[in-house]
């Protein structure tokens, strides 16, 4: 298996620090946002049992992050 975080400046083990790795947090804030359509496919269940396992401020700080990292998108900014 390839490591192409190897030289990243981001923490690939993050999720909702400054310097986690942005797509940890877009991840999982998919997920969320794309939950009434994504958890009725089976193949899905996996993923969505540890989302359900995590924490309701866990959770939250997902989607404050994933919400952030996609306004500073839309502005046109760099991560």
């Amino acid at each position: 298996m390839s490591d192409y975080c190897r030289g990243c400046a981001y923490k690939v083990t993050e999720s909702t620090t400054d310097d986690a790795c942005p797509f940890n947090a877009l991840y999982w804030h998919f997920l969320m946002r794309h939950s009434d359509q994504l958890r009725r496919n089976q193949r899905m269940g996996m993923i969505y049992k540890n989302l359900d396992r995590m924490t309701e401020a866990k959770q939250q700080a997902l989607w404050e992050r994933g919400e952030h990292l996609l306004a500073r998108l839309d502005a046109g900014e760099a991560l």
